[in-house]
């Protein structure tokens, strides 16, 4: 019965250790500075934002009514503000940035890339099953880039 037990049990951590799912790193390469950052001796704390619609929001028209007068309107776009908040924390060097060549970049994405994507949802879904990592892309030295791994936090409202 001892035997039976052991072996079941093996089994099972047999059977655990291929099913773990590993998580591949996802690179954003950004030129955005942080919207909030807070550092002292213990802490590093920036947050960067990425709006969606920030570039799409308003438009400008310009007539000329029946009297020859310009007349300029403005229209805003009434849609859900979309915000993807990245969020990099270090508390007492738990996540200290690192170095990365570039070469060993597979997977990335550039922040016009982000901004465009035309199903925030969608891309919210792809995005969560990577470890994501910021880079600034003015912060690159010969083809090596200094990498955060941050956590993002979806905001959708009006």
């Amino acid at each position: 019965m001892k035997k039976t037990l052991i072996v079941i049990f093996i089994f099972f951590i047999f059977l655990n250790s291929f099913s773990q799912k590993v998580n591949k790193d996802l690179y954003l390469f950004i030129t955005e500075k942080p919207v909030y950052e807070v550092s002292n001796d213990t802490i590093v704390f920036q947050q960067f934002k990425i709006d969606f619609d920030s570039k799409n929001s308003k438009k400008s028209i310009i007539l000329v009514n029946e009297n020859g007068n310009l007349i300029k309107k403005i229209a805003l776009k009434g849609t859900f503000n979309r915000v993807l908040n990245l969020i990099y924390k270090n508390v007492n060097s738990n996540n200290d940035p690192v170095i990365v060549r570039g070469k060993d970049i597979s997977n990335y994405l550039t922040l016009d890339e982000i901004i465009f994507q035309s199903d925030f949802e969608n891309f919210n879904a792809i995005i969560n099953n990577f470890n994501i990592y910021l880079i600034n892309s003015k912060e690159n030295s010969d083809d090596y880039y200094i990498a955060r791994k941050v956590l993002i936090k979806k905001r959708s409202g009006l």
